[in-house]
C-alpha cells in the first residue's frame, strides 16, 4: 500500500503527529531559505568589498594573456575579445 506524503513526512519526524510533521517540514524549509539568503547577501557584501581588487587582478590576466595572444593568429581575434574583456572592466569600474 502507497504511503501518503503527510504519512511519509511523519515517518521521517518520529514522535510527531503528521500535521506537526507537516508544520516542522515548513518550519526546516524557511530557516534553509533563510539561512542561504543570509549566506548569500555575506558573498555578496564580500565581492562587493572585494571588487576593485577582483578588477584589478582581473585586468592583469587579460592584459598577461594579451601580450601572449599578439600575432599568434592570423586575424587577432583572441586580441578582440580581450580587448572587450577590458572595455568591460573598465566599465565596471565606471570608466567606461
Amino acid at each position: 500500500m502507497s504511503e501518503t506524503k503527510t504519512e511519509q513526512k511523519a515517518a521521517h519526524t518520529p514522535g510527531l503527529s503528521p500535521r506537526g510533521a507537516i508544520l516542522w517540514g515548513a518550519v526546516m524549509q524557511g530557516r534553509a531559505k533563510r539561512d542561504g539568503d543570509e549566506a548569500l547577501l555575506r558573498h555578496m557584501a564580500r565581492l562587493e568589498r572585494d571588487r576593485s581588487a577582483l578588477l584589478e587582478a582581473l585586468e592583469g590576466a587579460v592584459e598577461s594573456l594579451k601580450q601572449l595572444c599578439v600575432d599568434q593568429h592570423p586575424d587577432n581575434v583572441c586580441c578582440h575579445h580581450l580587448c572587450a574583456a577590458l572595455a568591460a572592466i573598465a566599465s565596471a569600474r565606471g570608466e567606461g
